[in-house]
């Protein structure tokens, strides 16, 4: 129990350093891309999309054929 204890008090002294870390990591993981941080918020959000109108609207026939001949380029029964 000493040493769960000493674990919490040694993280409740050094939170600073384990933000500034968090932050770091976050910042150089997504430095390259062009959007930035907002890359992940919209990475899943457009998969989300992808996944809702492929399999949502797609395959349970919930479009109307020019709407999926326009999403999707073809027709298919």
């Amino acid at each position: 129990m000493k040493a769960v204890l000493q674990l919490l008090k040694e993280q409740y002294e050094n939170k600073h350093l384990i933000f500034r870390l968090a932050a770091f990591e976050q910042r150089s993981k997504f430095q390259l891309h062009y959007l930035g941080a907002l890359w992940q918020l919209f990475s899943p959000l457009m998969q989300v999309v992808v996944f809702f109108v492929i399999f949502g609207l797609g395959i349970r026939q919930g479009l109307q054929w020019e709407t999926r001949r326009f999403l999707f380029g073809y027709y298919v029964d």
